[in-house]
């Protein structure tokens, strides 16, 4: 009787641990669960927050440049508000923020060499030249550009067999906005004044005034014996705002290509593109 006893007590206490381990193991999964919970809530929490911050940074280029819109446009130059508003990466309440905005027609538009003189691909063949790639490039982006459609991005010159390399030189000095665009020789890189001069001494000249003055206007040009032709102006139409934001472990970043057209309706400034970044 007594060693009865002894194997009905060996078994209740086994039962009693083994119910004990399942409890424990499935209070250690509530918790697994409520902490994964609490994790994706804090992540999307954090996902919400920068994009608040990317679209308040859209927000302060288009106000921006609605004002300058509003004040009178006769020239588009860095020393103005819009230009101002960028913001180098800072920390934030939990994370960071960065703000670039950039005159979009700073660069030569590939989309102008689609029926548009051949004063563009001559355009096109000296920015070659100062980047030093050679003329096969220019030829199979001037395919590219006959056999349609229009660009989109520099990306889609990939299809013509340019490699990932020559793209990062390209990007330098072209870019693709929609239809033909100007060069603004406010805001153009140093490279482009040689370029667009067509000789490098006027290109320093007109640099260096450019440096000095904030800006060229158009009897800086007269006095340098530069006429503007249709491939160049002094004002621009599209901007791009580069955005990049950390809230958390979440991390997000945005290029917004801004339209700003006096007279177009109720919203003459407007984001008509964005994509995400890595």
């Amino acid at each position: 009787m007594t060693a009865q006893r002894k194997t009905d007590s060996g078994v209740i206490l086994i039962n009693v641990l083994v119910t004990l381990a399942l409890c424990a193991a499935v209070v250690l999964a509530m918790l697994q669960l409520s902490d994964a919970a609490i994790t994706r809530s804090q992540r999307f929490s954090a996902a919400g927050q920068a994009h608040l911050l990317l679209d308040g940074a859209e927000l302060s280029a288009i106000s921006a440049l609605q004002r300058d819109l509003q004040a009178g446009v006769s020239a588009d130059h860095l020393a103005e508000d819009w230009a101002r508003i960028g913001q180098d990466e800072i920390a934030i309440d939990g994370g960071r923020f960065s703000l670039l905005i950039e005159d979009a027609q700073a660069k030569f538009n590939l989309n102008n060499l689609v029926g548009q003189g051949p004063d563009n691909a001559l355009m096109l063949q000296r920015i070659l030249t100062a980047l030093d790639l050679p003329e096969i490039t220019g030829r199979r982006i001037l395919a590219r550009l006959v056999a349609g459609p229009a660009l989109q991005s520099l990306s889609d010159l990939e299809s013509a067999g340019l490699g990932p390399d020559e793209l990062r030189v390209l990007e330098a000095l072209v870019t693709v906005l929609p239809g033909p665009t100007t060069i603004n020789i406010n805001t153009m890189p140093a490279p482009m004044f040689a370029i667009v001069a067509g000789n490098p001494v006027q290109g320093r000249l007109l640099q260096g005034i450019r440096q000095r003055n904030g800006q060229l206007t158009t009897d800086d040009l007269l006095r340098a014996g530069l006429v503007l032709t249709g491939q160049t102006g002094l004002t621009s139409r599209y901007f791009s705002v580069t955005t990049r934001v950390t809230v958390g472990d979440v991390t997000l970043a945005r290029a917004s290509l801004i339209s700003r057209l006096a007279g177009h309706g109720s919203a003459p400034v407007r984001v008509i593109a964005r994509r995400s970044l890595q």
